[in-house]
């Protein structure tokens, strides 16, 4: 048995120094810096939130400069009535122009003040979109992580398996070299040896995919390495009216749709605004300076101030506005069914993952009180078979009981702890 477990025992010693320690806190916190939907969303957050500005909503002016100069160079033949002629070569003529404009919309139907409302509101749902990003990314890390450490404890409930596997060819080959024991026994126990140690080879395969698929989750190299020492404990006080009161009014996805109909509305009576006049006020300041050889006058210069206000109403234009108004009332009563739909469908989640969540808490007191039981069967077994009271295939499905037993009681575990991790991700609950 020494010569099986010695080499795996010391790998794992000198790999634990050499690997850095891991637990959930620090996972979720290495996917907050580094995952790459969560930088995204903030990128897609910041722009949202640079968005919101009185100028961008139309309430400031808008002030524009122009300039430009220009110039001629003629020849210049011209014959008057007086009999007066005039030619001359190389005649140059040049002129400057220079101007500064201010347009300012006062009203607009308010449509001003509903752009600036509608750019709050797109920001808020940047905000709460970013938050449905980060709790998915914390979920998903959060059942990475679980994932590994029910795989390690599988991994502890087959190497418990090979150490009585062990034992037993020893005892097999003991009664076999004695002549009291058969080589098929012993040929069976080696068979089953050789399946646990399949088993774990299959576990271990499991845990290095595992840990690349949560590496990915954390934005890190797919290579990294670490160790994970932690035990699942379960929340097993979960309050069912409370949790449900705070899925409709916590989660992320179904903040989003309200803010879908509000966005919505707003849309609705921008488009209502259309209706109304729009007036603006507007001031120019001009300056052009024109100079010519011939011709009168010699010299042309002017500048001054040009102001005013421009009051415009929109009287017919093919029913389009009608058009788009009632396009944006289609579009309202779209986003008020989405919310209908997304709450329905959410309430349909949570009553299937808070099922789930406690038939999983009653399986894991079963398999717990299971385990216990097939642990001193498998004991039993074995002392059994070192004395020839029991046969070999008696304490093979002795053995089998109690691994399948540790691995229920694993799944249990880890099936309990992801509908955990779920009601608290729909319940808005999964971060602070």
């Amino acid at each position: 048995m020494l010569k099986y477990l010695v080499p795996l025992v010391l790998f794992i010693s000198v790999n634990a120094f050499s690997q850095e320690t891991l637990d959930l806190g620090k996972a979720v916190k290495i996917g907050l810096e580094n995952n790459y939907s969560i930088k995204l969303a903030k990128n897609s957050l910041s722009i949202s939130a640079n968005n919101v500005t009185l100028g961008n909503a139309g309430f400031l002016p808008k002030l524009d400069a122009s300039a430009s100069g220009s110039g001629t160079n003629n020849h210049v033949h011209q014959e008057f009535l007086s009999g007066q002629v005039t030619d001359q070569s190389n005649a140059t003529s040049n002129s400057v122009t220079a101007g500064i404009a201010l347009n300012w919309t006062l009203f607009d139907g308010m449509n001003m003040f509903i752009n600036f409302s509608r750019l709050r509101e797109l920001n808020a749902q940047g905000e709460i979109n970013a938050r449905a990003t980060v709790e998915n990314n914390v979920a998903s890390i959060m059942s990475g992580y679980y994932n590994i450490v029910s795989i390690q404890q599988t991994i502890r409930a087959i190497l418990d398996a090979i150490r009585i596997s062990e034992e037993r060819v020893k005892i097999a080959e003991d009664k076999y070299n004695l002549g009291s024991g058969s080589k098929l026994d012993l040929l069976q126990a080696r068979v089953d040896l050789n399946a646990d140690r399949s088993n774990l080879l299959r576990q271990q395969l499991n845990l290095a995919q595992a840990k690349v698929s949560l590496n990915q989750l954390m934005g890190l190299e797919s290579t990294k390495d670490f160790l994970i020492q932690d035990t699942i404990v379960i929340n097993g006080k979960m309050d069912y009216n409370v949790l449900k009161a705070r899925v409709v009014d916590e989660n992320s996805s179904l903040k989003s749709a309200g803010k879908d109909i509000s966005i919505a509305s707003l849309n609705l009576n921008g488009l209502k605004s259309l209706w109304y006049p729009s007036l603006g006020f507007f001031v120019d300041y001009n300056y052009s300076r024109a100079e010519a050889p011939l011709g009168s006058p010699k010299l042309n210069r002017n500048n001054g101030i040009t102001y005013g206000l421009n009051l415009s109403f929109n009287i017919f234009n093919g029913f389009n506005t009608s058009r788009q108004i009632e396009n944006a009332r289609i579009s309202l009563m779209t986003s008020q069914l989405q919310y209908g739909d997304l709450k329905n469908r959410l309430d349909a989640s949570f009553e299937q993952e808070y099922t789930n969540y406690s038939n999983n808490l009653q399986q894991v007191k079963m398999e717990e009180e299971n385990l216990d039981v097939a642990r001193q069967n498998a004991e039993i077994a074995l002392d059994r078979f070192k004395y020839g009271t029991y046969s070999s295939l008696e304490l093979s499905v002795a053995q089998k009981s109690y691994l399948d037993a540790q691995s229920r009681l694993v799944a249990a575990q880890y099936a309990a702890k992801k509908s955990e991790i779920e009601l608290m991700r729909l319940s808005g609950q999964i971060i602070k």
